[in-house]
């Protein structure tokens, strides 16, 4: 493969330049090569001077240092002139005559050399450049053109929908100001500072704007060609949630699969689903919970170790807390204790991370929604290569575990142990072990880690409540290596703590739902063919729903039995809600006892000040900055703690 070479015929008096001769041609070299020379990959693209006549032009020549080191035949090109008084027709089958003859080889590179000269009537200028933008603009064209194709079918939302706000992908989301006849006076539009990170952007525009529908049902909002419809209460995320017709996930979903396969969180919903869902449900069940509970409780007194070690510094806790979930996810999923110093460990965690870099920047470009497009971009490539990386040490530790239940010592408890069991009996295909393990894995270490930074945050911010925890697990766990389901379903305000954060800040921001039946939401009728898009963040904050809605105040869970089953989802609801929920909270106070135990949480961040970023999850873009002053750890009998903890709770104290 050859590089396209053109040669473009100047006239001199256009450059301001002289004649060219033997005395002028330093000259020459030094007033147009510095001014033309581009890097080119490892070389340097260099312009040269050519001899022809009255125009002076310049050439290309890839890997050439200096003028002396120009082939012969650069200097006697074949000039051709191709005159305006010529017809289009002739003119084009000129130019494709040459573009059709053999190149001239120049050094270390075959290409084509086209010389296209002037006339004082009028001249042709075929740039290389233009070439490039033409290919490129008609390859975007003819994806745009099959895209909107692809999205004929689906059908225009009714007149009498609240209104219409648009997120145009296509061009970077610009606000478009429109008027509206519908009950809004006109389309919610929002200023957002220009920024690169289209997910700061994204969560930006909607909080401004998902507020001002709080008081709609249902409210229409267009990403590029697709139609959404936004859930903005409780009722019409239940009709959204709820339906076990609408079980798809949404398109997006389908750009998770060479990451997770067919597992349970990308699967579209069909009878597979409704099978696995069903035999993998037993794998989150409080005997197989109890044998997690020790997992996570040993990687929880080591990451307490770890932070006793920072010596009372403030720090960003999330990417440690991050690597804490990540092991207890790695053990409990494969049966293997995570080592920080094998980089093959922390590699596939690298590789996690990159494809759900890829994963978002497919989502928030329209023309790599068709897998056709995508495998053809660098970002397709990069994501096939993790995916196999991925899929090859899953593989090798499938490959380990059935060798070892072979030798009968595989005896282990571990999610990857029963599914290859349920595979031996002909249950699974290795294919979908694979792909549920790394559902598993995905699906929880990440969430379960964004969820305790925020609730960390939001301790350290009041001391009060922590002095309150700390009484509450002094009066229950007795030891610290040894915690109980019992003692850990005692704990209620610590899981009021964990919920009221969550509500806050839910590690999934939005989720969304393919409406393939019609679904009644009040008076309006959500069309099928639309996507359902439930923003959790914001129904969160609904302000009809919740008293004080951005107030941390963990007492409105201990009376929440009148509220709405469907105002706080953030594991989801109805038939595809989060299968991993109790182990998640189990985790999540596991976690929050030893960290109230060992510490007193400080910070300097206050929480408007955070940055937040609708990724896959709800990340904190600046970080969680904590400080953990270290206690003095005096453990009472039980009976004392109680008396404590009524003392701390009597009136006057």
């Amino acid at each position: 493969m050859g590089f396209v070479w053109m040669r473009h015929g100047v006239p001199r008096e256009v450059l301001g330049l002289p004649d060219l001769t033997e005395e002028n041609e330093p000259l020459f070299r030094q007033m147009v090569i510095p001014c033309f020379k581009l890097p080119f990959g490892r070389a340097s693209l260099s312009f040269v001077v050519d001899r022809c006549g009255e125009y002076c032009s310049f050439v290309p020549c890839y890997f050439l240092k200096n003028f002396s080191s120009v082939p012969e035949q650069v200097f006697n090109p074949k000039l051709v002139i191709i005159s305006s008084a010529q017809s289009k027709r002739a003119k084009a089958r000129k130019i494709l005559q040459i573009i059709a003859e053999p190149a001239t080889p120049l050094a270390r590179s075959s290409g084509l050399q086209l010389h296209v000269g002037f006339s004082h009537c009028g001249c042709i200028l075929l740039d290389m450049t233009v070439c490039v933008v033409v290919a490129v603009t008609a390859y975007y064209a003819l994806a745009v053109a099959r895209l909107v194709y692809a999205f004929r079918g689906i059908p225009r939302l009714p007149e009498n929908f609240p209104c219409s706000f648009p997120l145009d992908l296509i061009f970077s989301m610009r606000r478009l100001r429109r008027k509206s006849k519908k009950p809004l006076e006109k389309a919610i539009t929002t200023k957002v500072s220009k920024t690169k990170m289209y997910p700061r952007w994204l969560y930006k525009a909607m909080d401004v704007m998902v507020p001002k529908c709080y008081d709609q049902p249902v409210v229409c909002c267009i990403m590029g060609p697709v139609g959404f419809v936004l859930a903005c209460t409780p009722e019409s995320t239940e009709a959204l949630l709820s339906s076990v017709s609408n079980v798809n996930k949404g398109f997006s979903h389908h750009f998770l699969k060479p990451w997770l396969g067919n597992g349970l969180l990308s699967n579209p919903g069909d009878a597979s689903w409704k099978v696995h869902r069903k035999m993998l449900t037993p794998t989150m069940h409080f005997r197989i919970l109890d044998d997690y509970r020790q997992t996570m409780n040993e990687n929880a007194l080591r990451f307490v170790d770890k932070l006793r070690r920072l010596d009372d510094k403030e720090v960003d806790i999330y990417p440690i807390i991050r690597m804490c979930t990540f092991s207890i996810l790695f053990e409990t999923a494969l049966g293997i204790q995570l080592d920080e110093d094998d980089s093959e460990h922390l590699n596939f965690l690298s590789d996690c991370d990159e494809l759900a870099d890829r994963i978002l920047a497919r989502i928030i470009n329209i023309p790599h929604w068709f897998d056709w497009v995508f495998r053809h971009t660098s970002a397709g490539r990069q994501m096939d290569a993790a995916s196999l990386r991925i899929t090859a040490y899953i593989n090798k530790v499938i490959d380990m575990k059935l060798a070892a239940q072979e030798n009968n010592n595989g005896t282990g408890q571990s999610f990857i142990d029963i599914v290859i069991k349920m595979f031996r009996d002909g249950l699974l295909s290795r294919q979908d072990v694979r792909d549920h393990v790394a559902t598993f894995i995905v699906g929880g270490f990440d969430t379960t880690a964004t969820a305790m930074a925020y609730t960390l945050h939001l301790l350290a911010l009041h001391t009060d409540l922590q002095d309150e925890l700390l009484s509450e697990i002094e009066s229950v766990i007795t030891d610290d290596k040894n915690i109980t389901k019992e003692q850990l379903r005692m704990l209620t305000l610590t899981e009021a703590v964990t919920k009221e954060s969550m509500r806050l800040f839910p590690p999934l921001p939005m989720i969304t739902r393919n409406v393939s039946s019609p679904v009644r939401v009040g008076e309006h009728t959500i069309p099928s063919g639309t996507v359902g898009l439930i923003d959790i963040f914001h129904l969160h904050r609904n302000p009809n729903v919740w008293e004080d809605p951005l107030q941390f105040n963990p007492s409105r869970f201990f009376g929440s039995k009148n509220r709405h089953p469907y105002s706080f989802v953030p594991f989801s609801a109805g038939p595809r809600n989060c299968m991993g929920q109790k182990f998640a909270n189990q985790e999540d106070k596991i976690l929050l006892v030893h960290m109230i135990k060992n510490f007193k949480l400080h910070t300097s961040q206050a929480t408007e000040n955070l940055r937040l970023s609708f990724d896959l999850i709800l990340r904190p873009l600046d970080g969680i900055s904590i400080r953990c002053e270290p206690r003095e750890i005096f453990w009472r009998p039980q009976a004392e703690h109680r008396n404590l903890s009524k003392a701390r709770r009597a009136p006057g104290n």
